[in-house]
């Protein structure tokens, strides 16, 4: 598909928005058009070049040289900042309408090196997509409920061949927990859809509830998948407004001077709840209790 000028380009957004509904994401198409507006503040832009950034800090290479993973690409905002970044991309969703924005919006930017498949990704193996340097996993954990949970992350460590990044909410109670393989999990259930909430592009494509794992349990997740490393940026720093969801990096594999082979020393459960005191008994000498400076410094 080519465009000799801007107005076509707008004609055919407008085109597949009556046909299909308006853009969740902002995608700058051209000057001064785009697929929401030049005011919208667009996240997963921002957070697509984050996920470059890790990767190249972690992998010591260039994203340009890299061949990418979206999973859930939605309308496939990240897909196309790590394409015009330079980067091998490939984009699944299951639903056709987010593909055909996608395609759209890649056609329009020229970006030869990114294509969209439509597929379930809780069914990875099936469509043969092979290993990738990146897989960005941004917002779909929490759509996944309790008996795919652990497969889906596995399958995730089994395509991976450098860092994968999550980017998910949590849940900051528990209120019930689930039993996979003799390993328990906390959280919490999410309704996707029913009762008062409508089904959108948004929420999970057929089951009604979701479950939301806590901090400690997808720790937890992570390591019975098979990963073997995992940290949470600091720098460059950026948060949601809600304190239930964060970004998490995962490595597959690590090769470990320290125990001399592939496979990191050791693997440590995170208890959870957790059963660490708030504080460190030195604490709670009385000298410490409401110190406050009172020198002028």
């Amino acid at each position: 598909m080519e465009f000799s000028n801007t107005a076509e380009i707008g004609a055919a957004r407008d085109k597949i928005i009556a046909q299909y509904g308006p853009w969740t994401a902002n995608i700058r198409l051209a000057d001064d058009i785009w697929t929401l507006g030049k005011d919208s503040w667009e996240w997963p832009e921002y957070r697509a070049r984050l996920a470059a950034y890790y990767s190249e800090i972690f992998l010591d290479r260039h994203i340009d040289s890299m061949l990418c993973l979206d999973i859930g690409c939605l309308e496939g905002s990240f897909s196309l900042t790590l394409g015009l970044a330079g980067a091998e991309v490939v984009g699944i969703d299951i639903r056709a309408e987010n593909l055909v924005k996608a395609e759209f919006a890649r056609d329009v930017l020229g970006l030869g090196n990114v294509r969209f498949q439509r597929g379930d990704m809780l069914k990875l193996e099936e469509l043969k997509l092979g290993h990738f340097d990146l897989i960005i996993a941004s917002g779909v954990l929490y759509h996944v409920d309790t008996p795919d949970l652990l497969g889906f992350l596995r399958s995730l460590h089994r395509h991976c061949r450098g860092i994968l990044m999550v980017d998910t909410h949590i849940a900051t109670t528990i209120r019930e927990s689930f039993t996979q393989e003799g390993n328990e999990y906390n959280g919490q259930c999410f309704v996707e859809f029913g009762g008062n909430l409508p089904k959108t592009s948004w929420s999970s494509m057929d089951n009604q509830l979701s479950f939301w794992l806590t901090e400690r349990s997808l720790t937890n997740l992570f390591i019975d998948a098979g990963f073997q490393f995992m940290a949470k940026p600091v720098i460059p720093h950026f948060e949601y407004p809600w304190r239930d969801r964060i970004i998490l990096l995962a490595i597959a594999s690590v090769e470990s001077r320290v125990s001399g082979k592939y496979g990191a020393p050791y693997k440590l459960r995170a208890s959870d709840p957790d059963p660490r005191a708030m504080n460190h008994p030195m604490m709670d000498d009385p000298t410490q209790q409401d110190v406050r400076r009172t020198d002028p410094r």
